[in-house]
């Protein structure tokens, strides 16, 4: 947001530290720049025409601007046009502030020391208007050569709060100069520059970082303290705003708002349409981008972008654009709680890089270890045991592919304190000749003393990247049985026999970043589950019909069916693909017998999944 801002030695050798008179300068007219360009570049057009000489202040500890609060006029202070910065009532803090009109800018300089880390803080208000608003500074050696630059601090509240530009002086500084310059009437009070350990914290602020969310106050060219750009056409309305043809919006974060974020994880949503065309929310912090592309909607469903703000934040501002028409009814940025650290791999050698190392084989013969993976063959068997900790459940995840046929079974089992199968037990048949991620979920019995990972191959299979880890949560919820339901992760947890693909088209996905996507008519998706407990269970999932023909074709439904087999009641439901339409929610009651297991599945072509479920009733 700098990078317009050049000739910094040239603006210290123009300043002045008192307030005399200044000859006027004629205003550039503010143009369509997106907003977070700064419409002016400050010391070309209106500080380097003045030619004076700056007279600095030593002012080792404190605050380095005295007279920050204008308590004393603009006593101190440089303007580029005295007959356009007049003193104001309306104040932070004191009796006085000042009022800076459309299109001008005041500034000030003073010696500093090198190394130092300093904060730049005013505090500012909007009165009207949705232009350009900032404020910067810069260091310079004693010759009045520019070295660097602060990030410029946005400015769009129509309420006072504080903003900062933070830096840390260059080795050779010697000089320090702040500007303020803005497109709309504002006031500012409250200005001073300290040594970074020196300045206080900010106010506290809500949960919602963000103010006027829900777009309840406007005026005539944007909602209150947003700030309009990027050409377009811009609509305020009672309760949301409507971007057209290129519009964009921003707010900018106060100093409170940059304190709450500064290496936290975020969540910047916002409930909208977008009718048509691309559209965009975005995130800058200290310059750099974090964005997510909006799809089309129907409603306004909540469009969610998640990051982790930088520890040394110093700045940013939300944005949201729209080439189309993007309607938009509130928005929100709120710190979000941080993320339980990951489970650790309770598998030793889990990728198969050491020969002997955590696995043992049920036979005489040593571990066939090829290329980083397991072959088991001939029926032998290989396995690991780890202890096992009451209560919750464990997740077993590995990369396998069957190179012979056969009966071959990546099992997950839990053994007693005398080493004896509990009776808790799963496995999945490994059939695909391509590699692919197989996973298993179990809850711990109360007796288990240990777990056991094993394989067993009466082909040949090939395993690798196996993971277990244990979970203080037990499988009681709609998308814990089944794992990788929203298919974020590829095919963990898919049966191996089946064929799809996966789709990350924003208009195909109905929820995260993916779907799963049947192109063939010998494409499905299966699950299978085994050791459950005999019962009612609930399967579901959301799918989409792709294809006009598939709901005009007379034989089009016959191919489209849900099944369920092995100890179960019913098979062959057909799959309703009587509209072409959104995503809708089909769900099916299947009856667990003894057995314990049930093959689940979807099979046809042309039609979207996304969100699956398998639950006890």
């Amino acid at each position: 947001m700098s990078k317009h801002l050049t000739l910094f030695g040239l603006l210290l050798a123009m300043f002045v530290i008192s307030g005399c008179q200044t000859t006027p300068i004629n205003v550039p007219t503010p143009n369509q720049e997106p907003v977070r360009t700064i419409p002016v570049n400050v010391l070309t057009e209106f500080i380097a025409p003045q030619a004076i000489t700056p007279q600095v202040i030593f002012n080792p500890t404190g605050n380095i601007f005295e007279n920050g609060g204008f308590e004393n006029g603009l006593t101190g202070w440089g303007v580029c046009d005295p007959t356009a910065i007049e003193l104001s009532t309306d104040a932070h803090e004191g009796t006085n502030a000042v009022k800076v009109n459309a299109g001008q800018c005041f500034y000030r300089s003073a010696a500093v020391n090198p190394e130092q880390n300093y904060t730049l803080s005013c505090y500012a208000k909007i009165l009207s208007g949705s232009a350009w608003t900032g404020m910067g500074m810069g260091f310079s050696d004693v010759s009045f050569n520019e070295l660097s630059q602060a990030p410029v601090a946005i400015i769009s509240g129509a309420s006072y709060a504080r903003y900062d530009a933070k830096a840390t002086s260059p080795a050779n500084a010697r000089y320090v100069s702040m500007w303020f310059y803005t497109d709309n009437p504002a006031l500012v009070d409250s200005c001073s520059l300290l040594l970074d350990e020196e300045q206080p914290e900010p106010p506290t602020q809500n949960t919602n970082l963000l103010e006027s969310a829900d777009f309840t106050t406007t005026n005539s060219i944007a909602p209150t303290d947003w700030i309009a750009g990027c050409g377009g056409t811009l609509v305020p309305n009672t309760y949301n705003v409507s971007l057209q043809s290129g519009a964009c919006f921003d707010q900018s974060l106060s100093a409170a708002d940059i304190s709450a974020l500064a290496g936290k994880n975020f969540n910047y949503s916002c409930s909208l349409r977008n009718v048509n065309g691309y559209a965009s929310m975005s995130i800058y912090l200290d310059g750099v981008a974090q964005s997510k592309v909006i799809p089309n909607t129907q409603g306004y469903p909540t469009i969610e972008l998640f990051g982790t703000a930088p520890a040394q934040l110093s700045n940013g501002f939300v944005s949201l654009y729209g080439e189309g028409t993007l309607n938009v009814q509130e928005c929100s940025l709120t710190i979000e709680s941080a993320p339980e650290p990951e489970p650790e791999n309770l598998l030793q050698n889990s990728s198969f890089d050491a020969v002997d190392n955590g696995w043992t084989s049920c036979s005489t013969n040593s571990l066939n270890i090829v290329n980083g993976s397991l072959l088991v063959s001939s029926g032998d068997c290989i396995y690991q045991t780890v202890p096992a900790t009451s209560g919750g459940s464990y997740q077993l995840s590995c990369e396998a592919q069957s190179t012979q046929t056969g009966w071959n079974n990546i099992i997950l089992d839990f053994l007693d304190a005398n080493w004896q199968s509990t009776g808790d037990k799963s496995y999945i048949l490994v059939r695909n000749q391509d590699l692919r991620d197989y996973a298993i979920n179990l809850n711990t019995p109360t007796n288990a003393a240990h777990v056991a990972v094993s394989f067993y191959a009466e082909g040949q299979i090939s395993v690798d990247s196996c993971i277990l880890k244990s979970s203080t949560t037990t499988l009681t919820d709609a998308n814990t049985l089944l794992q990788n339901g929203s298919f974020e992760a590829g095919s963990i947890g898919m049966d191996g026999r089946c064929s799809q693909s996966y789709t990350s088209d924003a208009s195909k996905v109905r929820s995260g970043i993916q779907a799963v996507e049947l192109t063939n008519s010998s494409d499905c998706l299966e699950y299978t589950f085994t050791g459950l407990t005999p019962g009612n269970y609930t399967f579901s999932c959301y799918y989409s019909v792709q294809s006009e023909f598939l709901v005009s074709g007379p034989n089009a439904a016959w191919a489209y069916r849900t099944y369920f087999n092995a100890g179960t009641s019913g098979a062959n439901v057909l799959l309703p693909i009587d509209q072409l339409d959104s995503y809708r929610l089909h769900t099916i009651n299947p009856i667990v017998n003894d057995s314990g297991k049930i093959t689940l599945g979807f099979s046809g072509q042309g039609l979207l999944f996304d969100d699956c479920s398998f639950v006890a009733r």
